[in-house]
């Protein structure tokens, strides 16, 4: 399975140091056998299978009232066989 690519986070509003950072990540999946993706959020050097894990079918997800303990993402291909990509990233916001 392929790993995930462009990926991509923008601040839509607020600040992470007040902890109302209102943040979007995306990224691209070139093939059509993904079920959903899983995001993990982690702190500057973590490891993204320790780290705090969402799932979408999407190849978006925003969040809100954010904290800046999370500053990198890593996200992965979830396949309907029951199998997982490689995580792609770090990506540092």
């Amino acid at each position: 399975m392929s790993k995930t690519n462009f990926l991509n986070t923008t601040l839509i509003s607020g600040s992470c140091t007040q902890g109302t950072a209102y943040r979007n990540f995306s990224w691209n999946y070139d093939y059509s056998n993904a079920q959903s993706f899983t995001i993990s959020l982690v702190g500057q050097g973590g490891l993204p299978q320790n780290g705090n894990q969402f799932t979408t079918s999407n190849e978006s997800i925003a969040f809100s009232n954010m904290f800046c303990s999370w500053n990198q993402f890593y996200v992965r291909a979830n396949c309907s066989d029951g199998s997982t990509s490689e995580w792609a990233g770090p990506i540092n916001f």
